[in-house]
């Protein structure tokens, strides 16, 4: 008898094989500190800040690498930080931030071979974290910040 010629013995390597894959429910350990749901909402001049840049510096420096947290804005202003995942938000580890905001919008350098360069339209107004007025306190658990309001 061969081997997958028997019930029992191919049940087998499928059960082995739906366990390896669903890692006995451990998950990969974090590269830092544990992130918060982090959400807000940006005003500019009034309106919606839609597709800005949100970006949390820490004011102190975590445990293991070093990061800030970010989020792009939706149409309506609203953000969801990002720490870990590219794909859905995560939030961001707790402590104090100092916060910056750029509009960036892309630049063709003419080279199809070269990817556009960023250019912030707002020029660097809100993007310096020495400069900037903003800041942000996250705690464990959920943070649903105040609105940011820029002038």
């Amino acid at each position: 008898m061969r081997v997958f010629e028997s019930p029992a013995l191919l049940g087998s390597f499928f059960l082995i094989g739906v366990l390896s894959l669903l890692g006995c429910g451990k998950s990969e350990p974090l590269p830092g500190p544990q992130p918060y749901p982090v959400t807000g909402t940006v005003m500019y001049a009034g309106k919606p800040a839609a597709s800005f840049r949100v970006v949390f510096h820490p004011v102190e420096k975590f445990e293991g690498p070093q990061f800030a947290p970010s989020a792009m804005t939706d149409e309506q202003g609203n953000f969801a930080l990002h720490s870990y995942s590219k794909e859905e938000p995560d939030g961001a580890p707790a402590g104090e931030y100092v916060v910056t905001f750029q509009c960036p919008m892309y630049v063709s350098t003419g080279d199809d071979d070269e990817l556009p360069l960023e250019r912030d339209r707002l020029r660097g107004k809100f993007n310096n974290p020495q400069k900037s007025k903003w800041k942000a306190q996250v705690v464990e658990g959920e943070n649903d910040l105040e609105t940011f309001e820029l002038k």
